[in-house]
């Protein structure tokens, strides 16, 4: 059975988000949305021959913790890291079948998100799949900082049309990709 740990500052951001939210309905959709990403990967890790070692959800998102029976073999890692992504196209999709507009672009969103190369999101996974070993050692060697640095930024209003551009670039291509 899969450890979950809960930290306060999820509590106390999950909370705030609460009281933020006042009756749009973005955190419903939100942590439906982030619930289909993680199974992603889950799934995907379990195809690959591995299992949930843990669950960790902190003041920066969810984590998950897989061991494997065997070592990934190349491309197993991008296939595991690009399910959570995938999976959100799938439920953003779904969610526009079923006119929730609102699920759909939330879903989509953090579908996006995740596809930026910054460590420890996804993208940062599957770049690293093309750079030498030296490289991505290097770039994982931050991975516990990133977050904290895009909150950062994000918070200083110094990646506003970086962030936004980029998650937009990726919206608006699945959307032509799709429709």
């Amino acid at each position: 059975m899969p450890r979950v740990e809960v930290s306060p500052g999820f509590l106390v951001v999950l909370g705030a988000l609460f009281w933020l939210d006042e009756g749009v309905g973005l955190l419903p959709w939100g942590l439906l949305a982030c619930f289909f990403h993680e199974l992603g990967h889950v799934v995907a890790a379990t195809v690959c021959g591995g299992h949930v070692r843990s669950l960790s959800l902190t003041v920066v998102g969810a984590e998950l913790r897989m061991d494997y029976d065997v070592p990934l073999r190349y491309g197993q890692d991008s296939l595991v890291a690009l399910a959570g992504p995938g999976a959100n196209l799938l439920f953003g999709l779904l969610a526009l079948g079923l006119d929730w507009e609102l699920a759909a672009v939330v879903s989509l969103t953090i579908g996006a998100f995740n596809l930026l190369p910054i460590p420890p999101l996804d993208g940062s996974k599957v770049l690293g799949a093309f750079l030498p070993d030296r490289a991505y050692f290097g770039l994982m060697r931050y991975e516990r900082y990133g977050m904290f640095l895009l909150l950062a930024l994000s918070w200083f209003g110094v990646t506003g049309d970086l962030i936004s551009g980029a998650i937009l670039g990726i919206y608006r291509f699945f959307f032509e990709l799709f429709f």
